[in-house]
């Protein structure tokens, strides 16, 4: 259940990927029930074939349709594909702070058959009439809205949506037309694959580390095969503060190079024994090895 910010109106989310609108004034039955990935949102026969909707927000904005975003909700596993009536668009994002290719949020033509979404890997981001679905790399644990206002009494107008992954951390632009994902400054796995190899590296060049860094941000950024980079990064600053890397103030460098089972070949620096993950990335082709050297 979420509140309306003027506290007389709230919506409800349901099993079988219901979302009801109540009144106060009017607290025996709801203003409206809807289905979000139903033809028409109109609540279908067949709608025991839904999955429940486990998070929702509801956030007004001063212009416009207020947001309602949700994770769950998509038909389920045991069900035929998604109608392609629909009025909403699956946006295959693959999302990651890494942003693997395809890594574009925005809507894609609705008459495609992209077939059940899991709803453990997707968030739904509702306006008015556009339903966009942005189909995940890992498992939603959390999402939460980036507002303008941080009182839940007032209109707050959501800039940004930062959503947790099992193995990842994603912040969507809702200011974008598409939707676009904000690039990581330091992206991360919070959970690496299984460590096959190791070495250990004293007395670093100084400049080593941030090279790395300057390395991985070019690769994520020319990741993104034919799409532009406007179409996957917003252009607009990284949200969240904090969490900034900085050089080692040793007197001399250290660095831990470690191969793991998923082919990637992993960074991180070790002052004072203490290790601190820096970067990450795996190199997939012989060019990414040409702009290390």
């Amino acid at each position: 259940m979420v509140w309306h910010w003027d506290g007389k109106s709230f919506l409800t989310s349901h099993n079988h990927g219901l979302i009801a609108t109540w009144l106060i004034r009017q607290p025996q039955r709801p203003v409206s029930i809807i289905c979000p990935h139903a033809p028409g949102e109109v609540v279908p026969d067949d709608y025991t074939f839904y999955e429940p909707i486990r998070l929702v927000e509801w956030l007004p904005t001063r212009n416009g349709e207020p947001f309602i975003i949700f994770s769950g909700g998509g038909r389920s596993s045991g069900a035929q594909t998604i109608d392609n009536t629909t009025q909403s668009s699956i946006a295959n994002a693959n999302l990651s702070s890494a942003s693997s290719n395809n890594s574009n949020p925005s809507e894609i033509d609705p008459n495609l058959s992209p077939g059940v979404v899991s709803s453990s890997h997707m968030l739904t981001i509702k306006r008015g009439k556009k339903l966009v679905v942005l189909q995940l790399d890992h498992k939603l644990v959390q999402f939460t809205a980036l507002s303008s206002s941080p009182y839940a009494s007032e209109t707050m107008d959501p800039y940004a949506v930062a959503i947790l992954l099992q193995e990842d951390l994603v912040v969507i632009d809702l200011l974008s037309p598409n939707y676009a994902t904000f690039e990581n400054p330091y992206p991360m796995d919070l959970h690496s694959s299984p460590v096959t190899s190791c070495l250990y590296l004293v007395d670093c060049p100084g400049d080593l580390i941030p090279a790395f860094y300057s390395v991985s941000s070019r690769r994520h950024r020319t990741q993104s095969g034919a799409n532009t980079e406007a179409e996957i990064f917003s252009n607009r600053e990284w949200p969240i503060t904090g969490g900034e890397w900085h050089l080692n103030n040793q007197p001399f460098s250290e660095l831990i190079i470690t191969g793991h089972a998923d082919g990637s070949v992993r960074f991180g620096t070790h002052p004072k024994f203490h290790y601190h993950h820096s970067i990450s990335f795996a190199l997939q082709n012989f060019s990414d090895t040409h702009q290390l050297l």
